[in-house]
């Protein structure tokens, strides 16, 4: 066993070590927004964390994870890598592809489960599901252009992390502002 061989084991036990840590997160949310919403509405909380965690992971798998870490088209949008297939030996890794997969997943079902806590009893369970694909497959990949590719994370470190986080209190402010007018309207 040679060095570079123990050091990329290592790698990828620490990432997805790290992409469960991120994944438990997920009841933690669960139950903070089960404790903000009323009792008639815990099971719509419930229900929109495990939507986050199937449709929004489906998604990202065969949309999001190829246009956002995909062959560049202009230095904008990826064009490959959609069901993790195709040509994806531009990213430069020292774990594999699935483990990478996973830790950028956990963090693609953090950003929508966050936007959930802020339209808890505010937005229909249908149409948080749309926002959830459009988010996850499609919306989430724009950070791209905003800096959240792969190469620019590796050369800054982590300020992906801070994109991440940006773009979900983005998000949650837009929500939340349009159910409020909509709300407003309707009475």
């Amino acid at each position: 066993m040679t060095l570079e061989t123990l050091n990329a084991g290592l790698d990828t036990i620490w990432v997805v070590l790290t992409a469960a840590m991120i994944l438990l997160m997920e009841g933690g949310f669960a139950l903070l927004e089960a404790g903000f919403v009323r009792t008639k509405n815990n099971v719509n909380i419930i229900m929109k964390v495990f939507a986050d965690i199937t449709i929004g992971t489906l998604c990202y798998f065969v949309v999001g994870f190829g246009l956002m870490y995909g062959m560049d088209v202009f230095g904008i949008i990826g064009a490959s890598g959609f069901l993790l297939k195709g040509d994806l030996s531009h990213i430069d890794l020292t774990i594999s592809m699935d483990a990478f997969w996973l830790f950028q997943g956990a963090f693609v079902i953090a950003v929508i489960s966050i936007v959930s806590g802020a339209v808890a009893e505010r937005i229909n369970f249908r149409a948080y599901l749309i926002f959830c694909c459009n988010d996850d497959g499609i919306h989430l990949s724009d950070c791209r252009s905003l800096g959240m590719g792969w190469r620019l994370v590796k050369r800054v470190g982590h300020a992906g992390l801070r994109r991440v986080c940006c773009h979900s209190c983005t998000r949650r402010f837009f929500c939340t502002c349009g159910c409020h007018c909509n709300r407003a309207e309707s009475r």
